[in-house]
């Protein structure tokens, strides 16, 4: 690997501006569309110097579509709402992998990375030279993930991989709905976020094990198997049981809570109440002033209440349909009862004290759509601000200072390489 300065040599121990947890670790980012960039959107809010690597002939195809409402992806590829907001606080290279040239300044950039990440399907880089084997010849410490839709060995090898169809697959859909539904769409494409967030701590494993051994690392996640991952109590039942999941709607399959989603007094309004206690149960009966129905044998136990589901809902929603959901929920909350108001995707950006109290949202300028909202790190860290530091980058933006500050590439080079469209 290339040297590279220790970034906290020199530093002051009880200095305030501490590294960030990841900073001085590089990130060859080849990922595209969402599950990779998701991954390393999360690495660079850590600290890492992350390069998203793209060109005009292979862009990430989320460059187009998805814009804001004003912006046309066809005038520009760096106005779509979707990259910038999987890609904040990397940098963009422009390298083209048409040409060997191309092929052969990404093993120098992997000579001086730390981890490389790319969700492409399986066999493409092995087509190019640029699987683990030929990285790792370069660089034996690297760490290089692979995120396909389904792995790169066995019967499904090699289909096409796209949220809807990972879900199904992954028996998401089959769960999911009402029991007289058919299987329905999980709503969101799950299999991506999940993956990446496999590959965030995959990807600090990794590192972790380095240090003590100064070996790289070939980690495999395929967004299928860590999909079917997610259904932990389904697939017990099926082992011990023999029996599929069935479709539960809002009610819980595993019978820990009485639940459900209830209809407000306001349009489209909405409350999900859980009750999983006889003390919850006893409170609620306080709550909305029906005493008697603590003590009544059809509801008094957790296992009577399961029984007679439909009375519970009956009661209770005859109850929410007199308020509006915050204000039912506020009650419920304050005597010890699990509720909350159905929110939609404007309530949670615009309106939620909670997230907006915390730093789950941040605001960055970007010079061609203006300011915008974007979602930062989940997780607080005490000593660092791990929320993304940057605006995406407009496409290739950093193409000339990476080189410089990875390979110390001469202007001159930089010139030819861009004249030959290895850097396009």
């Amino acid at each position: 690997m290339t040297d590279r300065p220790d970034p906290n040599e020199g530093s002051d121990s009880h200095d305030d501006e501490a590294a960030k947890p990841l900073e001085g670790i590089r990130v060859l980012d080849f990922s595209w569309v969402y599950a990779g960039p998701h991954a390393t959107k999360h690495l660079a809010a850590l600290g890492a110097d992350v390069v998203k690597v793209e060109s005009k002939y292979k862009p990430d195809m989320m460059r187009y579509g998805y814009t804001y409402d004003e912006f046309d992806s066809a005038d520009s590829p760096n106005v779509s709402a979707f990259y910038n907001e999987f890609n904040l606080g990397k940098r963009s290279l422009r390298l083209n992998l048409k040409r060997e040239r191309g092929r052969e300044l990404a093993l120098e950039l992997a000579a001086a990375a730390d981890v490389w990440v790319e969700n492409f399907s399986p066999g493409f880089l092995r087509s190019i030279d640029l699987d683990y084997e030929s990285v790792s010849a370069v660089n034996p410490e690297i760490v290089y993930v692979s995120m396909p839709g389904w792995a790169s060995s066995g019967p499904a090898a090699d289909y096409r991989a796209w949220g809807m169809n990972l879900e199904s697959m992954a028996g998401l859909d089959h769960l999911s709905g009402t029991p007289d539904d058919p299987p329905t769409p999980a709503g969101f494409s799950w299999p991506d976020p999940t993956s990446g967030v496999m590959a965030v701590f995959s990807v600090l494993a990794a590192l972790a094990g380095r240090e003590s051994t100064g070996k790289g690392r070939y980690v495999e996640i395929p967004q299928f198997e860590t999909t079917v991952s997610l259904l932990h109590s389904a697939l017990s039942v099926a082992d011990i049981t023999g029996e599929s999941g069935e479709r539960m709607g809002a009610r819980d399959e595993d019978r820990r809570f009485v639940q459900g989603v209830y209809e407000c007094r306001g349009e489209d309004d909405w409350l999900a109440v859980a009750v999983g206690t006889d003390d919850q149960w006893r409170a609620l009966c306080s709550v909305i002033e029906r005493p008697e129905l603590a003590t009544d044998p059809e509801l008094e136990s957790h296992a009577a209440r399961i029984r007679h589901h439909d009375r519970f809902d009956a009661v209770l929603e005859s109850w929410t349909r007199k308020r509006d959901a915050e204000t039912a929920r506020t009650i419920l909350q304050e005597h010890g009862v699990p509720a909350g108001r159905v929110a939609n995707e404007r309530d949670l950006v615009e309106d939620d004290p909670q997230l907006h109290q915390r730093t789950l949202f941040v605001r960055h300028d970007h010079p061609e759509v203006g300011e915008q909202t974007y979602t930062g790190f989940p997780s607080e860290f005490s000593e660092d601000d791990v929320n993304p530091p940057s605006r995406s980058p407009l496409f290739g933006e950093h193409t000339d200072d990476v080189l410089r500050d990875w390979l110390g590439t001469s202007p001159e080079r930089i010139d030819r390489l861009r004249a030959d469209e290895v850097l396009y």
